[in-house]
Formats: structure tokens, sequence, C-alpha cells
């Protein structure tokens, strides 16, 4: 009988301990999901259509036209002051800036 009682003890212990290790199973299998949906999600933030690197790259394009509009407004000017120095006339203030 002391047999059987220590056998059943055994058993529940062992029971018992598988609990535990189909609750840690669980534990590293949700964290290591949590963990890839972060890499995912920052891949995509870095790397994606609307990432953080086109943002850079945008900026970039936009200070680039805003040089040559600039440089283009300026060579306005002058090809504007030949045109009314070939016509003789003289360029009024508005037309100066």
């Amino acid at each position: 009988m002391q047999e059987k009682e220590q056998l059943d003890e055994m058993f529940v212990e062992l029971q018992e301990g598988d609990g535990a290790r189909q609750s840690n199973a669980k534990r590293v299998i949700t964290l290591s999901l949590c963990v890839l949906g972060v890499g995912i999600y920052l891949f995509f933030l870095l790397f994606g259509s609307n990432s953080w690197s086109v943002l850079l790259m945008l900026k970039k394009e936009k200070s680039e036209l805003e040089t040559r509009t600039e440089r283009l407004r300026k060579e306005n000017v002058d090809l504007q002051k030949t045109i009314f120095e070939l016509r003789g006339l003289e360029p009024s203030s508005e037309e100066q800036k």
C-alpha cells in the first residue's frame, strides 16, 4: 500500500512539473512573438514606403528644390533687367525684387 501512495505522490509531482514547463513554454512563445512583431514594425518604420529614410530623402529634395527656386528667381530678375535695358525702359521697384 505504501508503494502505491509513493507512486501516486510521484505521479502528482510529475504532473505539476509538466504544468510549470507548459506555462514557461507559453511565456517563451508569447515573448518571442512580441519581439518578432516589434522587429517587423521597426523594419517597416525604418525601410518601408512611409519610412524614416523616405522622410530624409524628401527633406533633402525639398531643400534642393528651394535652392533651385531661389536661383531661378534671381535669374529671372536678371533676365527682366536685360529685357528692360534692351527696350530702353527703367525697371520699376516691384520688378527689382
